[in-house]
């Protein structure tokens, strides 16, 4: 099942369209995530249904800027995420983003983030 996207972050738009792996390393420049991590969290939303690469990286950038509002190391460009850390947060940012925004358009969906 698809599931809707969040506002769009203010992103240059090229930067969407981006080979895979240069999009991977705008997301370590902007978020200190390495590859690893970003292909995770590409992922896990691809299996959640969303399966439109520009729309994913729209919701990966704003689940980005959510957790680094969050979660930063000191003086470092790097996102802190502890052992478990990410599957919480991917599924706290489900539970909270996506599903009320699938929820709020089409009010008989259900959708799991597991």
């Amino acid at each position: 099942m698809s599931v809707s996207q969040p506002a769009p972050p203010s992103v240059d738009p090229d930067v969407l369209h981006q080979p895979d792996i240069s999009f991977a390393a705008w997301c370590l420049e902007q978020y200190g995530v390495n590859r690893g991590v970003y292909n995770t969290i590409d992922l896990w939303f691809y299996q959640c249904g969303v399966k439109h690469i520009v729309s994913r990286r729209r919701i990966v950038i704003d689940f980005l800027q959510r957790l680094q509002a969050t979660g930063r190391k000191p003086r470092t460009n790097r996102l802190k995420l502890g052992k478990g850390a990410l599957a919480a947060s991917l599924k706290q940012y489900a539970d909270t983003r996506l599903l009320a925004d699938a929820e709020r358009d089409r009010p008989a969906a259900r959708w799991s983030g597991t």
